[in-house]
């Protein structure tokens, strides 16, 4: 596989030789606009995971495996287990001979049809929706109705943070021997250099991107996947975009109205990685 490169623009600050004057390290206004792509609804959507996050500030006294008792407000979901970190002990003076300590960072469930998954921490509240994925308003209003039990039921102190991400598994038609040029399918991808242009058997790419029109960050993560057979027909690459708010938010309405700020976003900047011939595989 050949990706031919082409000159672009550096990203993080640039080398301006004839005022003598370097902005490296500078970033550059941001450029992203919200909603300036129109709305798309797929009939073949590449998505695979949907996630919706908050990050919560949990009142003194909050272990989260009190989680474990929203269970039954949740519906029929379902604990699925623990997630566990190792912690390391605290002493005032020297070295410790204590055992590292594990402790439990969060309780995970899932719905009867396993599509929908929830994990609750204890500085977070997310909830995954797998494929098949349905549309936004199924998910958003699942979110809804969740959050208000959990949070009628543990108060939290408020939410400092939201994210929505989504993550894509886009399928590009491919025989072995067959070059391609991922200009065709992405307008954003890794560039190699000339020196190297001797195509590639794989990459990841990971972006922190500030969006600084909406007071967001975007983590774009993209990769190609190793082939799932001996004679693939396809090259499956991953765009996972996670819009991210660092804003506390007042009230539960500004927080819903600021997640759908964050879920334009993500549509934006989906369409602007993507092009015309790839919409097409979406058909």
């Amino acid at each position: 596989m050949r990706v031919a490169a082409e000159h672009r623009k550096p990203f993080f600050g640039s080398q301006s030789m004839s005022a003598g004057k370097s902005t490296v390290g500078r970033f550059p206004t941001s450029h992203f606009r919200l909603g300036a792509f129109q709305t798309r609804h797929y009939a073949k959507a590449p998505i695979i995971e949907a996630i919706i996050s908050f990050t919560v500030e949990m009142p003194e006294g909050f272990r989260v495996e009190d989680a474990r008792n929203f269970r039954e407000s949740a519906r029929s979901y379902s604990e699925t287990g623990e997630e566990r970190m190792v912690g390391f002990p605290v002493v005032p003076f020297g070295p410790t001979t204590q055992n590292d300590v594990t402790v439990i960072s969060g309780i995970r469930f899932q719905s009867p049809d396993s599509r929908y998954l929830l994990a609750c921490r204890d500085t977070s509240f997310a909830l995954s929706r797998l494929a098949p994925y349905e549309d936004w308003e199924t998910f958003r209003d699942e979110t809804h109705r969740l959050w208000e039990l959990y949070a009628n039921r543990f108060d939290p102190i408020k939410v400092t943070g939201l994210s929505v991400r989504y993550i894509n598994r886009i399928e590009i038609p491919w025989s072995p021997g067959e070059e391609i040029d991922f200009r065709w399918y992405f307008r954003t991808f890794p560039e190699v250099s000339t020196d190297l242009d001797v195509g590639m058997s794989g990459f990841h790419m990971r972006l922190d991107i500030p969006l600084t029109s909406i007071r967001a960050r975007l983590i774009l993560n993209q990769a190609m996947l190793p082939p799932a057979s001996p004679s693939p027909s396809s090259i499956s690459v991953i765009l996972d975009s996670d819009i991210v708010s660092s804003l506390e938010v007042p009230d539960n309405a500004a927080m819903w109205t600021r997640l759908e700020e964050l879920r334009i976003a993500k549509n934006d900047v989906f369409e602007a990685c993507i092009t015309n011939l790839t919409r097409e595989l979406f058909k």
